[in-house]
């Protein structure tokens, strides 16, 4: 189990209760990202206990929703714009238009701000 993830789970039940929401009520808001589909009770439940844990797409909405920032959530902005931008740079590897030798030069500059990031959340 992460504790950053129930530590995020913790927050969202938090905000659900003051605003007497139920579980129920989240699946609507806590769709798959693939389908769409409105998630399980079940699937809430666990990303509430921290037994699993939220991807992007759901942080953003639960910070939509409740109308608070990520910091409120627990969420370390400079993680998400990390992982925002590793999403992004995956889709564009993907691209067969692109040469090898751009793809080269992308991975080594994404490293490198990468290393960048991961050292400043470090201190």
């Amino acid at each position: 189990m992460n504790i950053e993830a129930q530590e995020i789970g913790k927050r969202v039940k938090q905000l659900r209760k003051a605003r007497n929401l139920k579980q129920d009520d989240l699946c609507l808001v806590l769709k798959d990202k693939k389908t769409g589909e409105p998630l399980s009770r079940g699937q809430v439940s666990n990303l509430e206990t921290g037994k699993r844990n939220f991807n992007l797409y759901q942080l953003k909405a639960l910070a939509d929703f409740f109308n608070v920032s990520l910091e409120t959530l627990g969420v370390k902005t400079e993680e998400i714009e990390i992982k925002d931008l590793l999403a992004r740079t995956r889709v564009l590897f993907q691209d067969y238009n692109v040469s090898m030798e751009e793809k080269q030069n992308l991975y080594e500059e994404v490293m490198k701000l990468y290393l960048e990031a991961k050292n400043q959340i470090k201190k």
